[in-house]
């Protein structure tokens, strides 16, 4: 494009559509901008906890304009889902989706009061299986809790049903689903794969796939 109109048009070109659809002049409140970044640098020197964090950002939402409250909105949602520090293994499709991206998008980009939503999800009932080795080459997937996420304010009352469920679920995991460094410990929870002919077949490098 830059050899056909040339970088001068170009460039006037998106200067004037900038201006046209955007304010450029706009500026975060410099006063909440300080206070903000005084709440994030204590929090990251463990002066104060997350809640008080959070209850210090829902404070200075009040009496702001709605595009700044909404960024204050993303900051919580932040301060509140992410870890301390960086994970160093790959973070999954679901994971950076519902830890990661919709705490950030949610509130700037969707509104509910003004029908306008994020649409990450797959579907609205949720199961919840554990799978360990129970006998000697046995695995058992069960089905520990099951509920149905509300979509809507009108739903919440029936979900504050499961949260039996939800407590039942978590103690499972927490009980269950821990990371060990021990060897011995693993060793009783895994087997090798069967040695079938038929699968030694269908993971050999030297077989025609055509």
């Amino acid at each position: 494009m830059v050899e056909v109109f040339g970088a001068e048009l170009l460039g006037a070109m998106h200067n004037d559509i900038m201006q046209r659809l955007t304010k450029q002049e706009l500026e975060f409140d410099a006063e909440v901008a300080i206070k903000l970044t005084c709440t994030i640098k204590h929090l990251q020197r463990e002066e104060i906890t997350r809640d008080i964090a959070v209850s210090e950002l829902q404070s200075l939402m009040t009496g702001r304009a709605y595009e700044e409250c909404a960024i204050l909105k993303a900051i919580k949602n932040i301060i509140e889902r992410v870890p301390r520090a960086t994970l160093k293994s790959p973070v999954g499709e679901v994971e950076l989706c519902t830890t990661y991206i919709d705490p950030v998008l949610s509130p700037i980009i969707a509104d509910p009061e003004r029908g306008v939503f994020l649409r990450c999800s797959t579907g609205q009932h949720i199961s919840f299986y554990l799978t360990t080795l129970l006998y000697d080459g046995l695995y058992v997937m069960t089905e520990i809790g099951h509920l149905n996420m509300p979509v809507s304010l009108e739903q919440l009352p029936a979900f504050l049903t499961s949260l039996d469920t939800l407590l039942i679920v978590s103690n499972a995991y927490w009980a269950n689903c821990v990371q060990s460094s021990s060897t011995v410990e693993m060793e009783p929870n895994k087997r090798s794969t069967l040695a079938t002919p038929n699968f030694k077949e269908l993971i050999a490098k030297n077989r025609d796939r055509h």
